[in-house]
């Protein structure tokens, strides 16, 4: 990703989310990766992302969806939804055994319910850096892509993986 590409990220992020600049800019140099971020751009302008986060848990891969946002005047356009459905693709060809992603609202949990993600499963994250990934709202849809990967019904530990 370009410098440019990476200012529109921070854009994007911070007028969805209301992140600081410091917030943003720690996600960016420790976690980003080009290959991780999905993205839909109109009119040359970046206007919908997410980002695929590998971790470590219970001994499997898993992906966490994270940073899902459209700006507001591209929204019902069905951006999210392809950026997701591209996601999960992408989750399954690299042989995640699930993709986590924590809703910030029930409407958003009932949304992705729609795609498969179920449950709520507290998660806590463990990065070099403490980066707060769940912004306090640990609790958890998944989407198991191998059959063999269940949560349990305590904490589930997410250990940052490149």
């Amino acid at each position: 990703m370009s410098d440019t590409q990476e200012r529109a990220c921070h854009e994007l992020w911070k007028e969805v989310f209301g992140d600081s600049d410091s917030f943003i800019a720690q996600f960016m140099q420790n976690y980003y990766r080009k290959s991780n971020m999905f993205s839909v751009e109109e009119n040359g302008r970046l206007v919908s992302m997410l980002h695929l986060v590998t971790f470590n848990c219970n001994g499997h891969n898993v992906g966490y969806i994270y940073a899902v946002a459209t700006a507001a005047e591209a929204r019902k356009r069905g951006y999210a939804t392809q950026l997701l459905k591209d996601a999960i693709a992408e989750g399954k060809r690299r042989g995640l055994a699930a993709l986590l992603l924590i809703p910030a609202s029930e409407d958003l949990r009932k949304y992705y319910n729609r795609f498969g993600f179920k449950g709520s499963y507290h998660i806590e994250f463990q990065t070099p850096d403490n980066f707060d990934f769940g912004d306090g709202h640990n609790n958890a849809c998944l989407l198991p892509l191998t059959p063999d990967f269940t949560l349990g019904a305590g904490i589930s530990l997410l250990k940052h993986t490149l």
